[in-house]
């Protein structure tokens, strides 16, 4: 076995070794895998933007990252923003709005959300098959809010990345799911910076993504991932918009089009400028 102390060390600091002898002959050198270990981080300190309520006078937590007010719960409204009517559920459409509740034995309601298709997401049905930007729209969020861009996914994504040290784990590109999912719910797996991989050292954000998974014909994803609906069309496609994914499996973000807009996602929102 080997031994070292290293000191100077601050949190979220990355340390990569290898062990390596010599051969028989001392005439050349054999390596080990390169390892990696990070200093554990120091408890998030995370700023806040305040409550927010909805239509419905449903409370929201939120969170600072960046320049951006972000809420830390997904939207569980029911009911339309603009005429005040019930969302009808259990269905699917691209056209009509639709949600679907979760039922889950790890969280609450309060804690999933709900599912909305895309209509829904946007509040609204004549031109959930347009292609057109409703980038800004309020859509299902609270006065002062919005339904995320594709632009404001990837500013989230982008200031992540740029407090590498807590946030980033490892050395890929946008390696930053387990800053952005909760520290519970995950299915656990055994890659290195996977959201799954030690769950508990998760969000280190406060953005608190939960697993609520995706519905298409019926549910599917739970304690795997999360999706969420952006505003923003897919240039080619009056069927298809962009949206965010964590996975439980993958230690990236990214920004992804090809969401149908029949399927129920689940709606972050994100505060004005």
């Amino acid at each position: 076995s080997l031994e070292a102390t290293i000191t100077g060390l601050t949190p979220c600091d990355t340390i990569w070794y290898a062990a390596f002898t010599k051969t028989s002959d001392c005439d050349d050198y054999v390596y080990g895998d390169t390892l990696f270990f990070k200093v554990p981080a120091p408890a998030p300190d995370i700023t806040t933007c305040g409550k927010v309520k909805d239509h419905q006078n449903n409370e929201y937590s939120t969170v600072k990252i960046g320049n951006q007010c972000w809420m830390a719960e997904n939207m569980r409204a029911t009911t339309s923003p603009k005429t005040g009517h019930n969302i009808p559920t259990n269905s699917r459409s691209r056209l009509s709005p639709y949600f679907y509740e979760i039922t889950s034995p790890t969280f609450t309601l309060n804690e999933t959300g709900v599912l909305y298709n895309w209509a829904a997401a946007m509040d609204t049905s004549f031109t959930a098959e347009a292609i057109e930007s409703l980038d800004n729209r309020k859509g299902i969020c609270p006065e002062g809010w919005h339904v995320p861009s594709q632009a404001d996914w990837n500013t989230l994504i982008s200031t992540v990345n740029s407090n590498a040290n807590c946030n980033v784990c490892g050395t890929g590109i946008n390696n930053i799911a387990k800053a952005l999912a909760s520290t519970s719910g995950w299915e656990t797996f055994d890659t290195e910076c996977a959201a799954g991989n030690d769950p508990a050292s998760n969000n280190s954000t406060g953005f608190t993504t939960i697993p609520t998974g995706y519905r298409s014909g019926s549910i599917s994803g739970e304690g795997k991932q999360a999706r969420f609906w952006s505003s923003t069309n897919h240039s080619t496609s009056a069927e298809t918009v962009y949206g965010m994914m964590v996975n439980y499996n993958f230690p990236n973000v990214s920004v992804n089009s090809g969401y149908d807009k029949n399927l129920g996602l689940s709606v972050r929102c994100v505060k004005d400028n």
